[in-house]
């Protein structure tokens, strides 16, 4: 009688759990239609000027004499053809997925600032323009469906965090051929070779996960980082060395494949420093703020002060607490197969990674803020921290929420009142914060919701934000200002 019932038990949560995944499939397929019909309907001119075209205009890159411009036109979506596809940084990969980093030009050069991992999987999978676009966007789903199963399994939430994570603004990086997907699918291989103790797993996926964008040598840090806080406390010299080994190993190895790969066309050791380099920077912080665009420019400062902030301060108190902490803790290997350790230690790498990236940024490149969204909230690591949040939130009393909340606010609308380059924040250009302000709001307060209220919300934002991701993917195909 037992075992039926044992037996009854696990069948039910098998069930249950192959209904959750075709529920996320289906979810991913309906977003991406939703968007692909909202995209052609506003390619009609008849469509375009009755809807958005009433309250904001497009951009155009037109041909002048000094070269090309681009400037405001009240003018329907740009249609997505054949030649459309490869604008910005798309450029480069489009070049390394035909060429590699053969060549001589000036633009040959620049593609040593890209890794190649990316551009092979577009090559090798013969996608097309449209194949490239869907292609990406099919490595995100898969990327939600195994991460929010790792780190949301079983819970209430964990349907509704996922459409949220499909419907952010920021989400749009997803959509257009950069490497954005690759980088995130990765990731969330590794993790499940940690949790299922396949070592060869973590090894090929942090392999790839490291040839697919340099940012994977700044996570390197976060582990070493992370892993002699952990030795501060443990004081075990051999385990601190076998875990610095097995983590980093991966990324050492993918890093020189690529050096090696462009050696052979440049002859050069440092053929991608010196590709980096090309790119001004003005690290100038007496200068103002500035962007590249104003839609852009709109989610960062949500990014800014809604994320990287709280990310830092949190990052800030943990290590304090960390070294100052008395208590011994158990020896316990990240490749142990620890279910608890793992999920703590990616959400305390992640937080680290962020932290780490917003003082490069500022370093780097100063108060010029563009891309900021696009490289903290278009990661797995933003992913990993959204997916824990829950947990974490839920015994957090519900003052010190809303006083996180009003203070985020309060922090955009000064930054907005004090920096010129915002302008008339009461545009449409500013669609994508005033949609990622309330979508903060139910992450943050989703436990006081019905699930009835859930689904509600969920469907009132489906609509405006893919008429913003088709609106920032055609000016991503307009070769216009670039959100990025």
């Amino acid at each position: 009688m037992k075992l039926k019932k044992a037996l009854f038990f696990r069948f039910r949560i098998e069930y249950y759990m192959i209904s959750r995944l075709w529920h996320k499939v289906l979810i991913v397929i309906s977003v991406f239609l939703v968007f692909t019909f909202l995209y052609k309907l506003l390619e009609k001119p008849s469509i375009y000027h009755s809807t958005i075209g009433k309250i904001t205009n497009n951009y155009l890159r037109v041909k002048t004499d000094k070269g090309s411009e681009i400037v405001e036109s009240d003018t329907a979506f740009t249609q997505f053809q054949g030649n459309h596809e490869a604008n910005w940084d798309a450029v480069y990969y489009r070049g390394i997925r035909d060429s590699m980093y053969s060549g001589t030009t000036k633009i040959t050069q620049y593609r040593y600032a890209f890794y190649p991992f990316f551009p092979m999987i577009w090559k090798l999978s013969h996608a097309n323009s449209h194949g490239i676009i869907l292609l990406n966007y099919l490595f995100f789903g898969l990327f939600l469906l195994l991460l929010s199963s790792v780190f949301m399994k079983g819970t209430t939430s964990e349907i509704f965090f996922f459409v949220i994570a499909l419907l952010l603004p920021t989400s749009i990086s997803y959509r257009i051929p950069y490497t954005e997907s690759l980088f995130a699918l990765t990731f969330s291989l590794a993790i499940i070779g940690l949790l299922k103790q396949k070592y060869w797993l973590y090894f090929i996926a942090m392999l790839f996960f490291t040839m697919t964008r340099p940012a994977a040598l700044m996570f390197c840090a976060a582990f070493s980082i992370i892993n002699l806080l952990q030795f501060f406390r443990h004081k075990k010299i051999l385990l601190f060395i076998k875990e610095c080994l097995l983590t980093a190993l991966p990324v050492i190895v993918g890093v020189f494949i690529v050096t090696l790969i462009q050696f052979y066309y440049s002859h050069s050791w440092t053929s991608y420093i010196e590709a980096c380099g090309l790119w001004t920077k003005r690290p100038d912080l007496y200068k103002a703020v500035s962007d590249w665009s104003v839609e852009g420019f709109s989610m960062n400062a949500f990014a800014i002060f809604f994320f990287a902030v709280p990310v830092i301060v949190y990052a800030i108190i943990k290590c304090i607490k960390t070294l100052s902490s008395k208590t011994t803790p158990n020896s316990v290997s990240l490749f142990g197969g620890n279910e608890v350790y793992i999920k703590e230690y990616m959400f305390n790498i992640s937080i680290l990674f962020i932290t780490i990236f917003s003082f490069f940024t500022l370093w780097a490149s100063g108060y010029d803020i563009n891309g900021f969204s696009r490289y903290t909230m278009a990661t797995p690591f933003f992913y990993i921290i959204l997916f824990q949040l829950p947990q974490k939130l839920e015994t957090m009393p519900w003052a010190y929420k809303a006083s996180a909340f009003i203070i985020g606010i309060a922090g955009i609308l000064l930054f907005l009142m004090s920096t010129e380059y915002a302008g008339d924040i009461l545009r449409f250009q500013y669609l994508g914060l005033y949609l990622l302000i309330p979508l903060g709001f139910m992450i943050i307060f989703q436990q006081y919701f019905s699930n009835r209220v859930k689904i509600i919300l969920l469907i009132l934002f489906l609509i405006p934000c893919s008429i913003w991701h088709a609106y920032l993917f055609n000016m991503y195909l307009g070769d216009t200002w670039i959100f990025t």
